[in-house]
C-alpha cells in the first residue's frame, strides 16, 4: 500500500510525538484536539531539553505519545486548511479528499504528523 506512512508493530495504537499541554504528565490520558493520548515521556521543555532528558527530535512542547485505537497513518491527499494536530479527519462524500466537515462524510481518523517524512501531516486511522 503505496500511502502507507506508518504503522503499529505490536497492536498498541501508534507511539508518536504529539503536542501537549504544559500540565501533561507520563502515563495520564488527555485529549489533544478530538484525540485521545497517553504520553509516555515529559513534555520537552528547554530545561528539560539542556539537562539531556528530551528524547532526540522531540520539539519543545511535545511528548511521545500512545494514540489508542490507531494503528495506521495514511497519505490521503492535501489536509483542510488550518487543520491541527488531534482535529478529527473526514473524507468528503463527493470527492474522496479529507476534510473536517463530519455531516454525510466518513469519519477517518485524526491529524497526525510523523517521523521522517517532512514533517508532513496525515491521517491516523481509528478502528471500527
Amino acid at each position: 500500500m503505496i500511502n502507507e506512512k506508518y504503522h503499529a508493530p505490536d497492536g498498541r495504537g501508534l507511539q508518536l510525538a504529539v503536542p501537549v499541554p504544559a500540565t501533561a504528565q507520563p502515563g495520564i490520558p488527555l485529549m489533544v484536539q478530538d484525540m485521545k493520548v497517553v504520553p509516555q515521556s515529559p513534555r520537552a521543555t528547554p530545561e528539560l531539553r539542556a539537562a539531556g532528558k528530551v528524547a532526540q527530535g522531540l520539539r519543545d512542547g511535545w511528548a511521545s505519545c500512545f494514540i489508542p485505537g490507531t494503528t495506521q497513518v495514511l497519505d490521503l491527499g492535501e489536509m483542510p486548511a488550518g487543520v491541527q494536530v488531534g482535529q478529527r479527519i473526514y473524507l468528503d462524500a463527493a470527492t474522496g479528499k479529507p476534510t473536517l466537515t463530519s455531516a454525510g462524510n466518513l469519519e477517518v481518523g485524526f491529524a497526525v504528523i510523523t517521523p521522517g517524512y517532512n514533517g508532513g501531516m496525515f491521517v491516523a486511522v481509528t478502528g471500527n
